[in-house]
């Protein structure tokens, strides 16, 4: 396929008049289409027409430290650096939202996972999808500018815990950033969807993946996904210009007997028992950074361990940092400079596989039966009762899965919700 097919038949927009009735259910499909609304009578001149021929997303630093005052534009996912994703617009309010209605639409012409937060620049909409693919619209009319084509191999679905999703991409200096589903970073010129450059930023013989949404702070950062499999997690910096690699944080440490890459990792590998890198370890990064100018530092979630059950990955024992934890670096040299660990050892999972006396973790039958149990559980009492309470539902119903699925499955399946909810209110924090 092109890499830049400017336009099909069926990707014309149209108007809410022009919609056949045979055809509006796939307007509603939100998952395989972008809807395009508007409110009727003032709304639909919010938007400035789309400047494609000079428009080439042209933001830098300066814009996205001043994002408040430019509420017209989305320029990042988050919107803003801080990424609260609030957007100062008052156009749409309580009072009118009511007669929000369709203009028009464009199929993805694919039925898998959408995920993506598109990006306004200019009246130029950009936008991700599933296979991290790569469109762009004028965000008025919803006229089709360019499309690119990542050409994933389709043979790497199995790779994905969730889908093939895309979260979004990036832009800077006339540039448009995706990460590929299949572990690339590719830079696309912003007016016409052609690629500039492409670096591969995984080791492509392991199960990594790609699904976030790149930010560009100084430099393009991006991580990995694929924590269900044996991979360490890491994110990293590269130049928008080139491509080159500036800078590299992992989450966690590897084999001690090849030296650590930096101070933050020796600290790490003591909290780690076994032989834990054999099994990569976990804690990818997988959702979007943000970042604080005034004290140049880069905030990030790392996330599950890998294997998931911590008798397994660390002999039952230490808090596995820096799995399920917010860190913050220098941004200009990914150096390490705080972490938070919200859930010490990762290892809430052992609430339905066994008990561990020892640490005053009890199993399900004990924490739910008559007479209750008294626990103390540090990690598993900061967990949401709500989380809880859905994680068991879905291992239940075999939608959840990882290395001790048919064990966590056999064990969730005996429990009738009333006790799946009595189970996680036991161990949550409630909310």
């Amino acid at each position: 396929m092109d890499h830049n097919r400017r336009t099909s038949p069926t990707e014309r927009p149209l108007s809410q008049a022009e919609v056949p009735t045979d055809r509006l259910h796939l307007v509603v499909r939100a998952v395989t289409a972008l809807i395009f609304c508007f409110v009727f009578g003032f709304a639909a001149g919010a938007i400035e027409p789309a400047r494609a021929a000079e428009s080439a997303a042209n933001v830098d630093a300066a814009r996205l430290i001043g994002a408040d005052q430019d509420p017209a534009n989305w320029m990042t996912y988050g919107r803003t650096y801080c990424a609260q994703r609030f957007s100062p617009l008052a156009q749409i309010a309580a009072d009118n939202v009511n007669l929000l209605g369709l203009a028009g639409y464009a199929d993805f012409d694919v039925d898998r996972g959408q995920e993506a937060t598109p990006l306004i620049i200019e009246g130029v909409m950009y936008v991700s999808i599933a296979w991290s693919n790569v469109r762009a619209f004028d965000a008025k009319t919803g006229k089709p500018l360019w499309f690119y084509d990542a050409k994933v191999p389709r043979r790497l679905g199995v790779r994905g815990c969730c889908d093939a999703v895309n979260r979004g991409v990036a832009a800077w200096k006339g540039k448009i950033f995706v990460g590929t589903f299949d572990g690339r970073l590719v830079a696309l010129d912003a007016k016409t969807g052609q690629p500039v450059w492409s670096v591969m930023t995984v080791d492509p013989d392991k199960a990594y993946t790609n699904r976030m949404a790149p930010r560009v702070i100084k430099r393009v950062m991006i991580g990995v996904a694929g924590s269900e499999y044996d991979v360490r997690g890491y994110i990293s910096a590269y130049d928008a210009e080139t491509g080159a690699l500036a800078w590299r944080f992992y989450t966690v440490p590897g084999d001690p007997s090849k030296g650590f890459e930096n101070e933050a990792m020796e600290m790490a590998a003591k909290t780690w028992h076994g032989e834990w890198w054999k099994m990569g370890g976990g804690g990818t990064v997988w959702v979007a950074t943000s970042y604080d100018p005034e004290l140049n530092l880069i905030y990030f979630g790392a996330g599950n361990g890998s294997v998931w059950n911590q008798h397994y990955r660390s002999d039952s024992r230490g808090d596995n940092l820096f799995l399920s934890s917010i860190i913050a670096l220098n941004a200009d040299t990914g150096a390490y400079v705080w972490h938070y660990q919200a859930l010490p050892g990762e290892e809430w999972i052992r609430l339905v596989f066994a008990a561990d006396p020892a640490r005053g973790i009890a199993p399900c039958s004990a924490c739910h039966g008559p007479g209750g149990y008294k626990l103390g559980a540090r990690a598993l009492q900061h967990q949401r009762t709500t989380y809880i309470e859905s994680q068991l539902l879905a291992f239940a119903q075999g939608m959840r899965q990882n290395d001790i699925s048919e064990q966590v499955r056999t064990i969730a399946r005996q429990l009738t919700p009333e006790e799946m909810h009595a189970v996680a209110a036991y161990y949550g924090g409630g909310l």
